[in-house]
C-alpha cells in the first residue's frame, strides 16, 4: 500500500508516519492519481499517522497538508484531525451534502489554540469526486489557502470564506495521535469518511507560492504520464446502462468454474468494447466520472521476467495468473499498459492482451469469424492443446482478463460513483 504520511521536522529531515490499519478498511485499491495504491474507508474505519505529538506545539509556525481523496456519499466527512475540547486541536472536513453546479463540495479547516481562539475557513471545490488537495495554514496570520488538482484541471487557489479569524497562536503538543478518515479526541477515536484516500503528507511550515507551483506542475506531469491528457466526456445514461448490463455478464462469467468456448467469444466482445474500441466504454465512463482508470497489470518483476523469456523466443509461454493473483505480484497500470502486457508467446511470437482479445473477437467468432485470413501464430493459438486448471489455455486466459476488468471496476470504485450520480 502506498498510502503514507510524510513529516518534515525543523531539521529538514523526512520522517515516515506509522500507518495503523484497523478492521473494516481495504488496502491496495487502485491509486486515485498516478501510480501507487489507495486505502478505502467505510465510515467506521480510519488510519493513524505517526506525527510526533510536539507537532501540535508548532502550529503557530504554520503547516501544509496534502492528500488524494475520492469520497463516496453525501455527508459531512472528516478527513483528518485530533484535539482536546477548548484546547489545541485541528480538523479538516469535506462537506458533500449537496449536488449540482460547478462547485459541489465544501472544504473546511478548523484550528483552535489553548486560549480557545479559532481559525475557521471554508473553500468551495469542484464537483469532480477524485481530487488532490494541498492545504496551507498559518494560524497566527489567519491565512489559509487551498489548491485542487483533478483529472482534468488544476485550481491554484480556491476562494476562501473565513468564519473565525481570531489569530490562534498559543498551542501545545497533541494529546492524541492524528487520524486520517476520522477524528481523535478525549471521547476516543471515531471514523467519519467513506471513500478512498492516498498520498497523504504533512509539513511543519506553510506552503510558499513558488513551491505550490512546483507541486502543481509535478502533479500534472504525474497525471499525464499515467493517463495522457484526458478529455472531458459528457454524461450519458445510455453509456452507464450499457456498462451495468456488461458488468452483470462479466460477473456471471467470473463466477463460472470455467469459460465455455461460447462464453469466451462473448467475453471478447465485452472486453473489446470496454478496452479496445475506438471509444473504449470503460475509459469513457471514467472520463465522464472524472476518475482515473487503473487496471491490475504486470509488476516490474513480472515484466522483467517476461522480457527475459521473450528474448529466448520459446515455443509456448503463458502467465498462469495475471492481475492481483499473479504469482510475482502486480501493480496498478494504465489501460494502455495493461493491454500491452503479455498474454501468450506461441512459436516465439508475443501476443499481448489487446491482440488476444481482438483475435478472439475478429477471428474466432466473437463478433466476426475468419478461418482463412489467419497468421501462423493465430492458427497455432486457435488449436492450442494446452490445458490450464481444467480449461483450454485460451479460455482460461480470457477468464483472467474478465477477472482483471472486474478488479479494475472495484479498485477504482466505479459503481459507487455511479450510484452518486
Amino acid at each position: 500500500m502506498t498510502t503514507n504520511s510524510q513529516i518534515r521536522d525543523s531539521s529538514g529531515h523526512n520522517n515516515h508516519g506509522t500507518i495503523m490499519n484497523p478492521e473494516n478498511c481495504r488496502r491496495g485499491l487502485a491509486p486515485i492519481f498516478g501510480e501507487g495504491a489507495s486505502i478505502h474507508l467505510n465510515g467506521e474505519s480510519y488510519f493513524e499517522v505517526g506525527l510526533p505529538s510536539e507537532f501540535g506545539s508548532k502550529l503557530d509556525e504554520g503547516f501544509y497538508v496534502g492528500l488524494d481523496l475520492q469520497p463516496e456519499g453525501q455527508d459531512d466527512f472528516v478527513l483528518c484531525g485530533t484535539g482536546v475540547s477548548r484546547k489545541t486541536s485541528f480538523g479538516i472536513y469535506l462537506n458533500a451534502n449537496f449536488k449540482g453546479g460547478e462547485e459541489s463540495f465544501q472544504f473546511r479547516v478548523e484550528i483552535r489554540d489553548d486560549d480557545n481562539k479559532m481559525l475557521t475557513a471554508i473553500a468551495a471545490l469542484s464537483n469532480h469526486p477524485a481530487k488532490r488537495i494541498l492545504i496551507s495554514v498559518s494560524p497566527p496570520k489567519n491565512e489559509v489557502s487551498v489548491a485542487e488538482i483533478t483529472l482534468h484541471e488544476d485550481k491554484r487557489r480556491s476562494e476562501i470564506v473565513f468564519i473565525d479569524r481570531q489569530s490562534p497562536s498559543k498551542f501545545s503538543s497533541f494529546a492524541h495521535p492524528v487520524l486520517f478518515g476520522g477524528y481523535n479526541s478525549d471521547n476516543g477515536k471515531q471514523g467519519r469518511f467513506v471513500g478512498r484516500l492516498s498520498q497523504t503528507f504533512f509539513f511543519d511550515h506553510p506552503l510558499e507560492d513558488d513551491h505550490l507551483d512546483q507541486l502543481l506542475a509535478a502533479s500534472r506531469s504525474d497525471l499525464e504520464s499515467f493517463n495522457g491528457i484526458r478529455p472531458r466526456v459528457g454524461l450519458s445514461y445510455e453509456r452507464r446502462q450499457l456498462f451495468l448490463e456488461d458488468l452483470a455478464k462479466l460477473r456471471r462469467w467470473e463466477q463460472q468454474q470455467r469459460l465455455s468456448d461460447s462464453d469466451m467469444k462473448d467475453a471478447s466482445v465485452v472486453l473489446f468494447k470496454w478496452l479496445c474500441d475506438r471509444h473504449p466504454l470503460l475509459q469513457d465512463l471514467c472520463d465522464e466520472l472524472a476518475i482515473q482508470l487503473s487496471l491490475p497489470g504486470e509488476s516490474d518483476r513480472v515484466r522483467n521476467y517476461h522480457q527475459v523469456i521473450e528474448e529466448d523466443k520459446p515455443v509456448f509461454a503463458q502467465p498462469v495468473h495475471i492481475g492481483t493473483r499473479s504469482f510475482l505480484g502486480f501493480k496498478w497500470v494504465s489501460m494502455k499498459q495493461f493491454l500491452n502486457d503479455m498474454a501468450f508467446i506461441t512459436d516465439g511470437h508475443r501476443v499481448s492482451h489487446e491482440v488476444f482479445i481482438k483475435f478472439v473477437r475478429h477471428k474466432l467468432g466473437g463478433a466476426h469469424f475468419d478461418d482463412v485470413d489467419r497468421q501462423k501464430w493465430q492458427r497455432e493459438l486457435a488449436v492450442l492443446p494446452v490445458i490450464v486448471e481444467d480449461s483450454k489455455a485460451i479460455n482460461f486466459h480470457m477468464k483472467q482478463l474478465v477477472r482483471s476488468a472486474l478488479e479494475a471496476v472495484e479498485g477504482c470504485r466505479i459503481e459507487s460513483q455511479l450510484r452518486l450520480g
